[in-house]
């Protein structure tokens, strides 16, 4: 993707779109931002950029998007947005951050989604392939925008990226290796307009892979079953309700872990200390996800079973005797 001297408008300069204007400055693109909120409201990394010479600082109206070939919204901004709809009126191209930072990527792309789940998920997968030994990147959702890691471009051997809804709104060629589908339930409505368009939107994230990538699915949710003809590349299904022919499951006190290619692997359950059935499930995804970015047994079972979750959210403290 080739930006030299284009005009592209940036909406929302909380961090990730901070770190898209210097994206787009480092390609030799004209940018333009702006937000609804006053320049004073844009925090202290907007100071690192507000006097490079590639920057325009616009204010929030219709005339910034005059001379435009793109747009980047932040991914809070919702596809309602009143200059969003004239982009389209305008036929501009609206791009998200992850699709832009994906068009650099040096590195296979696992991607993870889905309602409840993403980020212990994500974590949990980057731990295990580092315990590999692997050279990872973890961000996008959570911590770096996957954007930052597409500017600086450090060596890695995968990268690891937490995906919401609202950043697969704006993608057409975003082709992650590896991607993870955990679960969907009726959420961000009023972003989105209904539970139809939040699935298709959720469905994106698997709509450009191949036969040659992975796509992780959960065979207990419903909203899931009838996707599965519609996905082109490889499906690994987790159920923590029964036994599959194929993929992963939990059967009395084992996960089993059955697939083509693999020798069939057991983990223990009691390796898992993060508390809940959704937690068990989110195990499962890790371990389809590691396996097939070749992590050993080992690292899976020493890492999970020293995984006590993240801050702000249920951990494991201990057993009462």
């Amino acid at each position: 993707m080739d930006l030299k001297n284009k005009r592209v408008v940036v909406l929302g300069m909380g961090r990730t779109g901070i770190a898209t204007a210097k994206f787009l400055g480092s390609k030799k693109a004209q940018v333009v931002v702006t937000d609804e909120k006053s320049v004073n409201a844009w925090g202290e990394g907007f100071k690192s950029i507000a006097r490079e010479k590639w920057l325009q600082v616009a204010n929030y109206g219709a005339e910034i998007l005059d001379g435009a070939s793109m747009v980047v919204p932040s991914p809070g901004v919702p596809p309602h947005n009143a200059l969003l709809i004239e982009a389209q009126k305008r036929n501009i191209q609206i791009v998200g951050e992850i699709e832009l930072a994906y068009s650099f990527l040096n590195a296979p792309l696992i991607a993870v989604t889905g309602t409840n789940g993403k980020t212990t998920t994500t974590t949990l997968v980057g731990q295990i392939l580092k315990q590999a030994n692997k050279k990872i990147f973890i961000g996008g959702n959570i911590g770096i925008p996957l954007i930052e890691y597409a500017q600086r471009l450090p060596q890695a051997d995968f990268v690891v990226a937490e995906i919401s809804s609202f950043q697969l709104q704006w993608v057409e060629k975003f082709h992650p290796f590896i991607s993870v589908l955990l679960n969907m339930t009726n959420d961000h409505t009023d972003y989105h307009g209904s539970f139809a368009e939040y699935v298709r939107i959720k469905t994106k994230i698997f709509a450009e892979q191949t036969a040659k990538d992975i796509t992780i699915i959960n065979a207990d949710d419903p909203a899931q079953r009838e996707l599965i003809e519609k996905i082109r590349s490889k499906v690994v299904a987790f159920s923590s309700k029964r036994e599959l022919r194929e993929g992963i499951f939990v059967k009395g006190d084992q996960i089993i872990f059955k697939m083509q290619g693999f020798a069939e692997e057991m983990y223990p359950l009691k390796m898992i200390k993060l508390p809940g059935w959704h937690n068990v499930e989110n195990v499962m995804a890790a371990v389809v996800a590691a396996r097939f970015c070749d992590a050993d047994r080992q690292s899976i079972k020493s890492c999970v079973s020293n995984f006590y979750g993240l801050s702000h959210r249920i951990e494991f403290v201990g057993e009462k005797k």
